[in-house]
């Protein structure tokens, strides 16, 4: 994330309401200190059809907890067979 990708500060937050009806899961792990929980806390307050899911026990690399977290996030947006 050298250089804040070239984003100004908050950029994401302002532009969600881009995002006002599309769903979404947002997974942070409650350690993850690269991408701290207040930036995912902030981003669903202004995105309503998200879903924020903190998992315990868990930091920035996707673990085992993390993993299964993402599978069972992108399940859910699954088409139904």
């Amino acid at each position: 994330m050298s250089h804040n990708a070239w984003l100004e500060d908050d950029v994401l937050v302002r532009g969600a309401d881009a995002l006002a009806e599309t769903p979404g899961i947002l997974i942070n792990g409650r350690f993850d200190f690269q991408s701290p929980l207040a930036n995912a806390w902030a981003l669903k307050k202004v995105w309503p059809k998200a879903q924020l899911l903190v998992v315990d026990n868990a930091g920035h690399a996707a673990d085992a907890a993390i993993s299964h977290a993402i599978i069972d996030a992108t399940d859910k947006f699954a088409p139904v067979r």
